[in-house]
Parts: structure tokens; sequence; C-alpha cells
């Protein structure tokens, strides 16, 4: 009786929780018939509505636009959370669009026809999902779009045609948009056709990690605050660098703040991998400006100790093999002290204030360019003259010294001219 008694009470406490459940579901489906109403009566009944509204989640999950034809949400103002969760599309507009609510959702969403567009379109709240999304055979623009939060486009598809068949898919325009808090991901993306980043705005940190490129991809004159994360992701095509900016990417500690420490562990590595895009898109200028930015990021995390030592002269001396000036004033400069310390060395035999001075730069400089013909000649008559028979052990350091450093400057300085000319 106990246990007949108990079986009733769970099947009477079952059939409640359907009917409770059954009754949400038809309310749920009531107000997505109210927004579709709304959304049919045009933009003016629907932001008339979404004024006296704050807050309020619409509900287009699942709907299929494709049976209204071309899709017009221009202007309309969502009050709260929406959500297009697998919703199915034509051609549709969200050009000027507000997004109020802290989540947006058009996960798993299928958008088709000719145009796809969310220009000027503000993403305010604090999330904006269009994770698994497909634009079959579309052509997407988030012209001048601002998102103010995290932003997922992870594993989304751009065209329907493989990267071996004749067409690819249509365009994929980000031109001038601003992410401008939280995070960004484009992981496990795939762009089958062009894609356009110039001019955009990322205030965050942005990851393309696994992302697929199969056509051109634009990003010049854009702008990262963070080092963007290109990491294991397949390239077909074209890379445009031209006028890209990373920020300052070093932390703000005070023990290293003079030192240029980066914040992130991970920034060479992104770096390396910025550079090894460059080298497959023969942009030799970005090649050697990430390879700098890697060299700097590695200090203190894989370069350490003695070993940051010729890390900070390598730059000091030559911007990394990127400046010309600088090896050679260091190597005018090499001379000129290395012959007055010489001339110094050699006064007690001079015959004339002048002389040691003179003969002090003429051995400085059969010193640095040994392989010029005069230069035996010119360094044992000098050498004779300024120290005679006496010469100390000091000063036969000094010398091998300055030839070794002399043939370091004129190394760098060969190497700032290959680079310079790709010689």
């Amino acid at each position: 009786m106990i246990v007949g008694k108990f079986m009733a009470n769970e099947d009477e406490e079952t059939n409640r929780a359907q009917v409770f459940f059954d009754a949400q579901d038809r309310e749920r489906e009531m107000k997505k018939q109210e927004a579709i109403v709304r959304f049919r009566a045009g933009r003016k009944i629907w932001n008339d509505w979404a004024e006296y509204s704050a807050g309020v989640e619409t509900d287009f999950s699942h709907v299929d636009f494709r049976q209204y034809g071309f899709s017009n949400f221009a202007g309309f103002i969502f009050p709260g959370n929406v959500t297009f969760d697998s919703a199915k599309f034509d051609a549709v507009i969200f050009n000027d669009a507000e997004f109020r609510g802290d989540n947006i959702y058009f996960s798993n969403a299928e958008f088709y026809g000719k145009y796809t567009e969310f220009n000027h379109a503000q993403f305010l709240g604090k999330n904006a999902s269009f994770q698994d999304v497909s634009f079959e055979n579309t052509s997407v623009r988030f012209i001048r779009t601002h998102f103010f939060g995290d932003v997922n486009f992870g594993k989304v598809k751009f065209g329907d045609i493989t990267c071996a068949g004749m067409k690819v898919g249509g365009v994929a325009t980000f031109t001038d948009a601003e992410f401008l808090s939280g995070k960004t991901i484009f992981n496990l993306m795939e762009f089958e056709g062009p894609v356009l980043f110039d001019e955009t705005e990322f205030r965050i940190d942005v990851s393309f990690t696994g992302a697929k490129f199969c056509s051109s991809v634009n990003l010049e004159n854009s702008e990262f605050a963070q080092v963007p994360d290109f990491r294991r992701t397949k390239l077909e095509a074209h890379f445009t660098f031209h006028n890209l900016k990373i920020d300052d990417v070093f932390t703000d500690e005070k023990k290293y703040k003079w030192l240029g420490k980066v914040k992130n562990s991970s920034d060479a590595d992104k770096f390396r991998r910025l550079k090894e895009i460059a080298i497959q898109s023969r942009d030799h200028e970005r090649e050697l400006d990430f390879f700098a930015k890697e060299l700097k990021a590695k200090r203190f995390y894989e370069t350490k100790g003695l070993s940051l030592i010729p890390s900070y002269l390598y730059e000091w001396t030559s911007d990394f093999g990127r400046s010309l000036w600088r090896p050679i004033f260091c190597l005018i400069m090499t001379a000129v002290y290395f012959g007055e310390l010489y001339g110094v060395q050699g006064l007690k035999y001079a015959t004339s204030p002048l002389e040691p001075l003179w003969n002090g730069m003429k051995l400085s400089l059969a010193i640095m360019v040994p392989f010029a013909a005069v230069s035996r000649t010119a360094l044992l008559e000098a050498r004779d003259a300024l120290f005679g028979p006496d010469i100390s052990f000091w000063m036969y350091f000094a010398m091998v010294f300055e030839g070794v450093l002399a043939v370091i400057f004129i190394f760098l300085i060969g190497l700032a001219l290959r680079n310079r000319f790709r010689i």
C-alpha cells in the first residue's frame, strides 16, 4: 500500500511538471508568434513597442524567415536579450539595428541569399554569439559595426564551396568595424571567399586559432590592442598587412617596464606565426617587424639570464638588423674612441702634440679594415710610432677588442643592407 501510494504521488508530480512545461512552451510560442507579427508590421510598430518594453526578451529561435522572403530588420531596436538561434534567413538586413540586451544569440543560424548585412549595427550588451553560423554563398557585411562585449564567431562558415572547386563563397567584410571590449573569437572559422578587416579596430584580445582562409585576407590599416592569435591557421592565399598596427603590449610593472617585458608569455609565439604569414605573403618589411617583436616578446620568458645581454645589444646597435645608421654610428664612435686611447698612450714617444692623435687614428682605422691593402703597413708604422718596442698587454687587448667590435658592426651594416635591399 505504501509503495503504491508513493508511485501514485510520483506520477502526479510528473504530470504536474509536464503540464507546467507544456504551458511554458505554449507561452513561449505565443510570444514568438507575437514577435513575428510585430516584425512583419514593420520598423515603426516594432520600435514603438521596444521603447516601452525595456529589457523584454525576444525569441526568434528556429524561425524560418525564408517563408517571408527578404527580411528587413534595418533600424530595429531590440530592447532586451534576443535569440535567433537556429533561425533560417534568405537575404536579410540588420543595418543600423540596435541590440540593447546583454545576450544576443545567432548560434547555429543559417543565412542564404545574395547578401547578409549588419552595417552600422550596435551590439551593446555583454555577449554576442554567432557560433556555428553558416553563411551559404552569401556576401556578409559588418561594415562600421560596433561590438561592446564578448563576440564569438567560432566555427562560422562563410561560403559552401570547397577551396578546390571552381568557385568560392562571398566576401566577408568587417571594414571599419570596432570590437571595443571583452574578447573576440574567430576560432575554427572557414573563410572560403575574400576577407576584409581593413580599418578594423580590435581594442580587445582577438583569436583566429584554427581558422581556414581559402582566399585573400586584407588587414590593411587595422589596429590591434593586443597581439592577434593566428596560430594553427591554414592559409591558401595572400595576406595584406600594410600599415597594420599593434599597440604597446609591454607590462606596467615598474621593475620590468624600462626593460620591455611583455604582459603575456604567448605573445612571442603569436608574433612568430605572424612572421611566418608575412614570409608566405612575401611581405619582407612586415617579416622584419614581426621578427623584431618576437625577439622582444621572448625576453624573460624564453630568453633569460645572460642571454638577455646580446638581445638588448642587438636591439640597441642595429634595431634587430633593420637600421643601417646605428651600426655605422657605432663603428665611427669605436674608431674615434680607440684612436684617442692609442694616442694618449703614445704621448711619451711623440715629437709634436698632434702626432699621437694622427697615429692613433691611423692605427684604429687599420685595425678596423684589416682587409684593405695598406692596412698592414699602416698598422705596423702607427704601432711603432705610438708604443715603440714596449707595447703593453692592455694595448694588445684593446687592439684585439676593437677588431672584434669592428667585425660585429661591419656584419650588422651588411645585414642592414641585405634586409633593406633584399640582397
